[in-house]
């Protein structure tokens, strides 16, 4: 995203320049730059997610730019007691805008299935599958000849993704959200998974990995937000 790039380049430059004018002794004194400038970094990152329409990942950002200023605002509440604020807020907003209804798109001859039980609708072929977990523990299998492209929201609880017995013919990306829940992500341990999330209070790690870099490859990209993920191989 262009204009992302862009405000994340001014955050950084404006942070940068705040930071070395206040060591060498060029700016005003009794301001706290340091507060001044991690809360130019967050308002960046939540000005991102606003045009990119992740109002959940916002609010948690916006919520940390709260905790970072709060003796200037006034704000004697506990720090978990503020995040807890914010938590409820993101969740509540992602859960009134956005559509969390299981969907499969398959391309033509292409076979998917849900696991057991799984409630699913078709639309348009474009080879997308879209997944969402909100609270508790939820468990997915896609089974497809040629995975390509998978949307994930999990929110507040657990999941577990079963990749194990979906082909991948060259590469499929995973674009996950990942919002104060755990996430596992089983994979066949032929393939090289190449990771580009961002993550805020979060982590990512891989169990067993055995990629040898001549796989298929599946590229994960997106945010994980006070949030796990791991990759496990199988």
């Amino acid at each position: 995203m262009k204009k992302g790039k862009t405000i994340w380049g001014l955050g950084l430059v404006i942070a940068g320049l705040l930071l070395f004018g206040d060591l060498l002794g060029l700016l005003p004194s009794g301001i706290n730059w340091m507060t001044l400038t991690m809360s130019a970094l967050v308002a960046a990152g939540a000005i991102v997610n606003l045009l990119s329409k992740k109002y959940a990942n916002a609010i948690m950002q916006m919520t940390v730019g709260v905790i970072i200023n709060r003796e200037s605002l006034g704000i004697d509440g506990n720090i978990w007691l503020i995040l807890f604020i914010g938590a409820l807020l993101s969740i509540g907003v992602s859960l009134l805008l956005k559509d969390h209804s299981v969907i499969i798109r398959m391309g033509d001859g292409e076979h998917f299935t849900m696991g057991e039980g799984q409630k699913f609708k078709y639309a348009e072929a474009d080879g997308t599958i879209q997944i969402t977990s909100v609270f508790g523990s939820n468990s997915r299998s896609v089974r497809t000849n040629n995975l390509r492209y998978i949307k994930v929201e999990s929110v507040m609880g657990s999941l577990d993704l079963y990749l194990n017995e979906a082909v991948i013919l060259n590469e499929a990306t995973i674009k996950i959200d990942n919002v104060f829940s755990k996430t596992r992500i089983y994979v066949n341990k032929d393939v090289d998974v190449v990771s580009s999330l961002s993550s805020v209070f979060g982590g990512v790690s891989e169990i067993n990995p055995h990629g040898r870099g001549d796989g298929p490859v599946l590229r994960i990209s997106g945010d994980n937000v006070f949030a796990g993920i791991e990759i496990i191989y199988i």
